[in-house]
């Protein structure tokens, strides 16, 4: 299940992905995911009777700027971007974390419940 902040991840990409400026490349690349989760959320969304048209013509995306003719404000924004995806990538590190330490217990349990009965079987 996601969580809200990755459900407004996946609803902010896929409106940028509506307007047609950037595809499942740039997307990924901007928001630091790989191209393939931008193109599942894409193809789940349209599953759904979402909206989500295909981006427009090649000639109409903007190509990324080289940062040394970026504005203040288009700077300003490619940093607030950087900080959402950094987010991201700190919640979901979180969640491996969470996950990892929940089978590494089960496995532990499992383990030690083992290792008991194997001692009991040789005192036998």
């Amino acid at each position: 299940m996601l969580s809200q902040y990755m459900k407004e991840l996946r609803e902010e990409i896929l409106k940028e992905y509506e307007l047609g400026v950037y595809g499942y490349r740039l997307l990924a690349k901007r928001y630091g995911l790989k191209r393939d989760t931008v193109r599942d959320w894409v193809r789940a969304a349209r599953k759904k009777g979402n909206t989500v048209g295909k981006p427009k013509a090649k000639l109409n995306r903007e190509k990324p700027k080289d940062i040394k003719q970026m504005t203040r404000e288009e700077l300003e924004e490619e940093l607030d971007l950087s900080r959402h995806a950094a987010d991201f990538w700190e919640f979901y590190a979180k969640e491996l974390l969470e996950q990892i330490k929940e089978e590494s217990k089960k496995k532990c349990n499992w383990n030690s419940r083992q290792i008991l009965s194997t001692k009991e079987s040789k005192r036998q």
